[in-house]
């Protein structure tokens, strides 16, 4: 498929389900690039408009070179690392259960100053008095 631009026709090309996968340069992280511009970046603002300050673009198909519109959200960075991915973030989010089997729940989990969890129970077996 040609893709014609004001000054350029660009190539890229469909391949599994319906993503148009770019056919230029690709990244040493997969996205592909052009001009030195992310080109899923520059698909999402041709066929949606300016991507607005402080989100990011998240591949809802997960193939980074992937230039297909519908396959392109606006997120913030938070939902892009731990939605679909395999991040430690996302892994970690999707823990129910704490490593010594205590489920998380809002009653016994304390959330610390970087954002992790700790388990309640746990931390009274440590420090009995609540101290």
């Amino acid at each position: 498929m040609d893709v014609q631009t004001t000054s350029t026709t660009v190539r890229a090309y469909t391949v599994r389900d319906d993503c148009i996968q770019w056919g230029g340069h690709i990244n040493q992280r997969g996205y592909g690039v052009w001009r030195g511009k992310l080109v899923h970046r520059i698909a999402y603002e041709f066929a949606c408009g300016p991507i607005p300050a402080g989100l990011v673009i998240d591949h809802q198909c997960r193939n980074r070179a992937c230039v297909n519109p519908s396959h392109l959200r606006v997120v913030t960075i938070a939902v892009n690392v731990t939605e679909n991915s395999h991040s430690f973030s996302a892994v970690n989010k999707a823990k129910t259960h704490c490593p010594k089997g205590h489920e998380y729940t809002p009653s016994n989990t304390s959330i610390r100053a970087n954002g992790s969890r700790a388990c309640k129970q746990c931390r009274r077996k440590i420090l009995p008095f609540g101290a």
